[in-house]
């Protein structure tokens, strides 16, 4: 009887899940803007891919070939990445003042340097402000393309080197 193993696809949903029920608490509890939050969010992303990884080496008795195991996590990395990408949109229209408070937050922030006028930060702004999605779903392409791929690399090294020797 064929062993069944986990698919990407079913390891990436559980991790999007994840990672949408961490940022709807953190928005919830008003904690949507701080810097712990985003990273709890990254290492659970990033830990995640690397035991989906490892789980799925036990699962073939670590038959795998890294290129084998790298392409697993790369398919959990597509998964997530799509999952998230279709939660931001939808959070932006369902949670509007998460972008106010962006904007705010960057307009504060350029005032505080003092190296533009005023005018030039309320051009800036309203330019974020029109740009916000597409800005937005681009910063996570590129952190959850990145990371998942240092993840990938890595928990296809760590499967590798912790399947047992024949002895």
């Amino acid at each position: 009887m064929e062993k069944k193993t986990t698919s990407a696809v079913t390891a990436g949903l559980i991790t999007a899940a994840t990672l949408i029920v961490l940022a709807l608490l953190l928005y919830f509890t008003k904690q949507h803007g701080e810097k712990w939050g985003q990273y709890a969010g990254l290492t659970i992303y990033m830990v995640s891919i690397v035991i989906g990884i490892s789980i799925h080496a036990k699962q073939t008795g670590h038959s795998a070939s890294f290129g084998i195991l790298f392409s697993y996590g790369f398919r959990m990395v597509a998964v997530v990445i799509s999952m998230m990408v279709l939660y931001t949109i939808a959070s932006v229209y369902l949670f509007p003042e998460v972008k106010s408070e962006f904007l705010e937050f960057n307009r504060a922030a350029a005032l505080k340097l003092q190296d533009k006028t005023p005018a030039q930060i309320d051009e800036d702004i309203r330019m974020l402000s029109k740009n916000y999605m597409i800005l937005i779903i681009m910063g996570q392409l590129f952190y959850y393309m990145v990371l998942g791929a240092i993840a990938a690399v890595t928990g296809s090294i760590i499967a590798k080197k912790s399947a047992p020797q024949n002895q």
